[in-house]
């Protein structure tokens, strides 16, 4: 897992690491920064084949 600070590095990070790995995505989260407390991941790209997160 790596971080990025907006969405375009996102993506850009998941394909660079797509022929490294068997699937590869890279997901928008919200995060509170006083409790941590994340929101639902929204996908933005993948590569590859990735197990659904929903499921």
């Amino acid at each position: 897992m790596r971080q990025a600070s907006n969405s375009a590095s996102a993506e850009k990070i998941a394909a660079a690491m797509a022929d490294r790995f068997v699937g590869v995505a890279a997901y928008a989260v919200m995060v509170d920064e006083e409790s941590g407390e994340m929101g639902t991941p929204r996908l933005l790209s993948k590569h590859g084949e990735i197990t659904d997160l929903a499921a």
